[in-house]
């Protein structure tokens, strides 16, 4: 789902993401390969599509927000 929606938010311009690869040192089926997904936006109106899609996928949790030139956020599902 993870790769589903950084094709997704990649389609909206000023907004880019990095998929973070999970670190279990045991590999399972089960588990998603993805942990997380970083998600960096340049404009407010880039950042009501980014929630308005993230929405749509379900609930998140923010795991960090910083306020810099370009806003990111770390979401883990």
């Amino acid at each position: 789902m993870f790769t589903e929606l950084a094709a997704h938010l990649g389609q909206i311009t000023f907004v880019s993401t990095e998929l973070h690869k999970q670190d279990a040192l045991k590999f399972d089926y089960n588990d998603s390969q993805i942990a997380a997904i970083s998600i960096s936006y340049g404009d407010e109106v880039a950042q009501d599509l980014v929630q308005k899609i993230l929405d749509h996928y379900g609930t998140w949790q923010k795991e960090s927000e910083t306020k810099s030139l370009k806003p990111n956020l770390l979401l883990q599902i």
